[in-house]
């Protein structure tokens, strides 16, 4: 299952996200810095495509 994560690179967005990803789902995480949203999707081992839309 697919699950997407506004504000997952901080907080409970990103416990979230580790929770969910360590029971085997595919999560999507949104957050307004790139860099750690890279840095998040790296220690979380997520599947990465930065989208930047300025």
């Amino acid at each position: 299952m697919k699950i997407g994560i506004i504000g997952g690179t901080r907080g409970l967005g990103k416990t979230l996200a580790s929770i969910l990803s360590k029971e085997g789902f595919d999560i999507t995480i949104t957050g307004r810095d790139t860099v750690t949203g890279n840095q998040v999707s790296e220690d979380l081992k997520l599947n990465t495509q930065m989208i930047i839309k300025k």
